[in-house]
This record gives structure tokens, sequence and C-alpha cells, in this order.
């Protein structure tokens, strides 16, 4: 094999490591963006990063804080979610987040979402590097090109495009999204997530939570 041949095996391993690392991280953003029961999930990290940080106030993570969320642009939400869970996991360290994260259910009445944050959280800490395995979904992989090319999930027919050195991405009729390396994008009951490095893009379906 030449060493040319080896280097792009090389670069071709790196890049789809990468592409893996930020579907997991995705994983995760799909639990805080969604929607549920005040954006359940959100809170829930926003409290916990907040606990570990020192005092817990309850009443600060109630249901009137996800009137914000719901106001914000779905792009500016997403960065918002992305950067909170990396001060989550700054401030975590090897830490086991499910026991402050109970505690912090509790006081905001959300047990159940607490622990099913508290296993994804664990899931991701515990699996690096991620696996096809460990993602929960199965993966595929798209050539991005300057020419719209569809991608069919289920019912749905969403139109990805290269144009710039950006991807944007949508279904008929609607404004398309950009995809800057991460996207969560919502489909009915289950969470479309897209991870680009480059000209390559992987896409895992999730259900939601």
């Amino acid at each position: 094999m030449r060493e040319n041949d080896l280097l792009h095996l090389r670069l071709e391993a790196r890049s789809g490591l990468r592409l893996y690392e930020l579907l997991a991280e995705g994983r995760l953003l799909a639990y805080l963006l969604h929607p549920g029961k005040d954006y359940a999930y959100l809170r829930l990290l926003r409290g916990l990063s907040t606990r570990l940080k020192g005092e817990f106030q309850a009443q600060a993570f109630g249901p009137a804080l996800a009137e914000k969320y719901r106001k914000a642009p779905e792009e500016a939400l997403q960065d918002f979610a992305r950067k909170g869970l990396e001060l989550t996991l700054k401030r975590l360290g090897q830490a086991d987040p499910l026991p402050l994260l109970q505690e912090v259910g509790q006081a905001l009445g959300l047990e159940a979402e607490a622990q099913t944050l508290g296993q994804a959280l664990r899931e991701y800490l515990g699996r690096r590097p991620p696996t096809r395995e460990t993602l929960g979904g199965e993966v595929h992989f798209l050539a991005l090109t300057p020419e719209p090319q569809a991608l069919k999930l289920d019912q749905h027919v969403l139109s990805v495009r290269l144009k710039e050195d950006a991807v944007y991405l949508g279904q008929a009729g609607e404004v398309p999204r950009r995809l800057k390396d991460l996207l969560v994008y919502r489909l009915g009951e289950r969470a479309l997530v897209l991870a680009r490095e480059g000209r390559r893009l992987a896409y895992t379906l999730l259900p939601l939570p």
C-alpha cells in the first residue's frame, strides 16, 4: 500500500470517528430540544449545571422558563442547548450525573425525566469513542454535492444541498435549515440527527423520549 493511500485511510478513519462523536452529542441534544413537559430535559440540564456550581433554586427552573425556549429560533435554541451541555459536562468531570439529577428532578417534579436524562448522560460519558452500536440507531452516510439530494425517511423527504461550503436541509414548503457540523431535526415522533465534516454527512433517526 502506498504512503498516500495509507494517509487517506487514516484521514477517513479520523473523519468517521468525528462524525460518530457528533452523532453521540446530537443524541443528547435530541433530549434537550424536546418540548415535552415545558422542555423538561433542558430545564433539568440547566438545573444540574447550577447544582454542580453550588446552590440550586427550583423556582428558577420551573415551567415558565420554557416560554423563552418556545420563542427562540430553532438554530439559536440548539446553540444554547449545546453550550449548556458543554458547560455541564465540564463541571461534571468524572462524577456520576444521576444522583444530582435525581435531586434536581425531585425538586422540579420531573423524577422520570431526570432518570432518563441521567442514564443518557451516563451512556454518553461511558462510551467514548462512540460506535454504530452504542448510538441506538442505524447510521447512514452521504457524500455532499452542490446538486440537491433527497433523504427519504419514512413518509418524509428532505432535500440536502451543499452551497458555498454551507449545507442546507429542509422539506418542501419550509425555510431550509443550515447545518454547520451538527443538527437535530424533528420528524414527527422521531429526531433526525445529522453530523457533517467537510463533504461527508452522517445521519441517524432516533425515537424521541
